[in-house]
């Protein structure tokens, strides 16, 4: 943020250019993959918080000038960093379920998800990976009452980029 404090600072160049910059440098940055994220209501909070910190920055608005954040996001017409997340979450549920149901991302979604203490595990996939190598990644979906519903393994995720075969 510091190498942009002349960019934010200028007088030349109009809100909604800097407002510009800032997405295209800093959010696109900030949030790449961030559809696949486990997150936590505290990442969140802090991603929040950064996010309007930089929109203040860009405004010219000081801690001591009380402005309130919902003023802060009208003025820059960005909405908040966590319904671009929950956007790119529900996207990649949607390629999922419409995956072919031979492809073990897809019976990963369709199987129950089981709690075991702060840990999301889902049972073994038939004749899926065993080893330890195959770590798993949750879809941190906002359905069903905001609790993730599937996990992918790694292997699962390489099928995702490859075309499925017809059979």
């Amino acid at each position: 943020m510091s190498s942009l404090s002349n960019i934010w600072n200028t007088k030349h160049l109009s809100i909604q250019t800097k407002v510009r910059v800032y997405q295209t440098l800093v959010l696109s940055i900030l949030l790449y993959a961030s559809e696949t994220w486990t997150s936590l209501a505290s990442d969140m909070t802090a991603i929040e918080s950064f996010h309007m910190k930089c929109q203040r920055r860009i405004l010219g608005i000081r801690w001591h000038d009380f402005v309130h954040n919902s003023e802060v996001s009208l003025c820059t017409g960005l909405t908040p960093v966590s319904d671009r997340i929950i956007r790119g979450c529900n996207a990649i549920f949607g390629h999922v379920a419409r995956l072919p149901d031979n492809i073990p991302a897809h019976q990963a979604m369709l199987r129950q998800v089981k709690l075991h203490g702060n840990v999301h595990q889902v049972d073994p996939v038939p004749n899926g990976p065993t080893n330890s190598a195959a770590i798993t990644t949750m879809f941190p979906l906002r359905l069903c009452g905001g609790k993730p519903l599937v996990a992918v393994t790694r292997d699962s995720r390489a099928m995702l980029r490859s075309k499925p075969t017809t059979s």
